[in-house]
């Protein structure tokens, strides 16, 4: 449903109670920001020599002949919706690599949706977060934090506050999957569902 609100495919209520529902849904709001860079990504992309398979290029030209035949009447905006999301599957499909990489959650340093931290200062964060907190930190806001930064799922070993670049920040630190070795995301304090706010990202290790 998130797909077709996004290609515009879906009527008039249905498009309103989705828009309206969009600020308490973290999962939705990750889904449509990974569909927005896709389709930018893509734009600026050459388009992949992709050889459509006798049996598809069939059946859609049957269906279009069907509409053909409807005597000039309109499809409905979603079915024609749902071809366009469909046609542009098709049309992916021999750089499935690129789009499988831009639809899925960023766990680590990426250089290009924040600046990295220098190599100076990773020991800093690190120290910042094993050191004793004098202000409690919402879990449940780093949570949403992360979702935001599409990196929902990742486990919190430890966050604190700081001040980065010479103002308040906060570094939430998540596993990497090896030993000693951690994502540090660097965000504004008030970081939040829908609000990822990020500053910087960077790998520590002990």
């Amino acid at each position: 449903m998130i797909a077709e609100f996004h290609a515009g495919a879906l009527d008039d209520a249905l498009n309103a109670h989705v828009q309206a529902h969009l600020p308490e849904d973290p999962d939705a709001q990750e889904l449509l920001a990974a569909l927005d860079e896709t389709v930018d990504a893509l734009r600026t992309m050459e388009p992949p020599a992709v050889a459509v398979p006798d049996q598809v290029r069939a059946a859609s030209e049957t269906t279009l002949a069907g509409f053909r035949r409807g005597a000039g009447s309109a499809a409905p905006r979603r079915v024609v919706g749902l071809l366009l999301v469909a046609a542009a599957v098709l049309a992916v499909l021999g750089a499935g690599a690129l789009v499988a990489e831009l639809m899925s959650p960023r766990r680590s340093a990426d250089p290009h949706s924040a600046q990295l931290v220098p190599a100076a200062d990773t020991s800093a964060l690190l120290a910042a977060v094993r050191a004793p907190q004098s202000e409690a930190i919402d879990a449940n806001r780093l949570a949403r934090c992360l979702i935001a930064n599409r990196m929902g799922g990742a486990g919190v070993i430890g966050a604190a506050y700081i001040v980065y670049g010479g103002r308040p920040a906060q570094v939430i630190l998540t596993p990497t999957g090896r030993p000693g070795e951690f994502n540090a995301l660097v965000t504004t304090r008030d970081c939040d569902a829908g609000k990822p706010d990020t500053i910087a990202r960077a790998v520590v290790t002990e």
